[in-house]
């Protein structure tokens, strides 16, 4: 079978949708829906490694996820766009029937 034929457009969504598709990440982005948080915070959270939770971290800000900010020595990790949010929401709501945030 051959591959479809993606433009680069394609290529980023397949991409996006990749990275939302582990479970890790998903909780990660999840975390950072309610606030801003540095790997140590997540790495509490989750009971892993700030290794583990970095090498996530870097994946789903090269997709466009997630955006830092620089606060002392430390880099407190966001959405990158309100549009996430609701991408979240809207998954909730329908495979899951519960109300949005």
């Amino acid at each position: 079978m051959k591959k479809p034929i993606q433009t680069k457009k394609e290529r980023r969504l397949a991409q996006f949708f990749k990275a939302l598709g582990n479970e890790w990440r998903l909780l990660i982005v999840e975390l950072l829906v309610e606030e801003p948080r540095s790997v140590t915070e997540l790495a509490d959270s989750l009971d892993k490694s700030q290794n583990f939770i970095s090498g996530h971290l870097k994946l789903l800000k090269l997709v466009g996820i997630l955006k830092y900010e620089s606060v002392g020595k430390f880099r407190k990790y966001s959405l990158n766009k309100d549009k996430i949010r609701e991408i979240l929401d809207a998954a909730h709501a329908e495979f899951f029937r519960l109300p949005p945030r």
